[in-house]
């Protein structure tokens, strides 16, 4: 998150005063520990919805394939049991 915020020039957004320029220093200008806790949150809630949004775009243009025959096998009412391993198995029911 750090890194995001240096490179967006964020870092510097919480000082109390008008001005948001990197040259003033944390020693003249104090932190709102308020401010930096909202931007610090609005950016991860920005990050989760892009990663939200991303993740459903790409469900849709690129679907599983198991998810496919499993949506397959529940239109067709066909239930099927696949064994993985020796006593281990899967049962998919339609």
């Amino acid at each position: 998150m750090a890194m995001l915020m240096s490179g967006l020039s964020l870092e510097n957004g919480a000082q109390n005063s008008l001005s948001s320029s990197s040259s003033l220093t944390s020693d003249n200008v104090k932190i709102n520990i308020i401010y930096k806790f909202f931007i610090d949150t609005g950016m991860f809630f920005g990050l989760a919805l892009v990663q939200i949004v991303l993740r459903y775009v790409t469900k849709i243009w690129f679907p599983f394939k198991i998810q496919d025959f499993t949506d397959f096998c529940s239109v067709s009412n066909i239930s099927i049991f696949l064994l993985d391993d020796y006593l281990h198995g899967y049962y998919l029911h339609g």
